[in-house]
């Protein structure tokens, strides 16, 4: 009797018996829409092209990380807008412009601009002492409490290489 319960649960629930929730190509990155991944990159490049520092401002982590050549040289929005002009210079611009919105791609750092020159994901919107409190209240997906933010920037040689291969 134990067998055949037992061959019943692994039936039902093994082999697809629970709907599991759809993956979308960057729900490893956190961002179960598509859509919004693509209407974030949409709205960075017109904050690019029209060089709206205060747009892209709003659109960076509070520890946005920003790499020169593989070496962090800043670590808060803050440090990264007193450098805009060596940061989001020709080749990150080009990069990030020349990005297809069907060529995005995910992994557990976020979604990528190129080959990894940009990383976006979710960024929790409420303290961390709240969230430690009740973390249950703050699901990645509840767009109340998370937004999509610029979290990780590669620049220097790694972006120079990309932006030549922009057509």
């Amino acid at each position: 009797m134990k067998i055949v319960f037992a061959s019943l649960l692994f039936l039902l629930l093994g082999a697809g018996g629970v709907a599991q929730a759809a993956e979308g190509p960057f729900s490893v990155a956190g961002v179960d829409d598509e859509q919004e991944a693509y209407a974030f990159l949409s709205d960075l490049q017109a904050a690019v092209k029209a060089k709206d520092r205060a747009a892209i401002a709003a659109m960076l982590s509070k520890q946005v990380k920003v790499y020169h050549d593989g070496k962090l040289e800043s670590r808060t929005d803050r440090a990264l807008m007193a450098r805009f002009d060596q940061v989001f210079h020709q080749s990150v611009a080009a990069v990030i412009l020349c990005q297809p919105p069907g060529a995005l791609w995910a992994n557990w750092r976020g979604v990528s601009i190129g080959r990894g020159t940009v990383w976006f994901g979710p960024e929790l919107q409420v303290s961390q002492k709240a969230y430690d409190r009740n973390p249950d209240a703050y699901k990645v997906g509840d767009r109340r409490y998370w937004k999509l933010k610029i979290l990780t920037m590669n620049i220097g040689a790694h972006s120079e290489q990309q932006a030549t291969q922009c057509p």
